[in-house]
């Protein structure tokens, strides 16, 4: 159990359950949007019809060769998701890369882990955790802000 002193809910004071779902409420409910709440990236869409003629190649030469077509789309995912643990992410590389390159040059893309599903964020990984950590600090500053809003409120 929470108490976040100050904050209230339906006009009372109490201990809080589940703080990530009332604070999101309560910062929705004092002029911020939903999406607000949500870390955005890149990631790769394949084409179908690309990734079934790859793994035809696979089955049949045995090597994939060069990555399927794709495009780029965004991903969206609940700040409260990393907190809870339900996002990891590691480094990758496109297909066709060789190891010398990957040395010399570094990983180019990350393999993001959502609750069991893989995406390819079209970041590398540096990129990806600094663009996270800048909008993870944004989210939480918010979330200070409305609580100390709400304390001096209370007094």
């Amino acid at each position: 159990m929470v108490y976040i002193k100050g904050f209230s809910v339906l006009g009372k004071k109490e201990k809080i359950e589940s703080v990530p779902l009332l604070l999101n409420n309560y910062i929705m409910s004092n002029g911020y949007k939903f999406t607000d709440s949500f870390f955005s990236f890149p990631i790769k869409i394949y084409d179908k019809e690309s990734i079934e003629g790859y793994l035809k190649v696979d089955d049949i030469l045995g090597d994939r060769g060069t990555e399927p077509d794709w495009i780029v789309g965004i991903m969206k995912i609940p700040a409260q998701w990393f907190v809870d643990d339900k996002v990891s992410w590691l480094d990758g590389y496109t297909r066709g890369r060789s190891l010398e390159e990957i040395n010399r040059e570094g990983f180019d893309i990350t393999q993001v882990d959502v609750d069991g599903d893989i995406y390819t964020c079209a970041w590398e990984r540096r990129k990806f955790e600094e663009k996270l950590n800048e909008f993870m600090e944004k989210y939480s500053n918010s979330i200070m802000k409305q609580i100390k809003e709400e304390e001096v409120g209370d007094e």
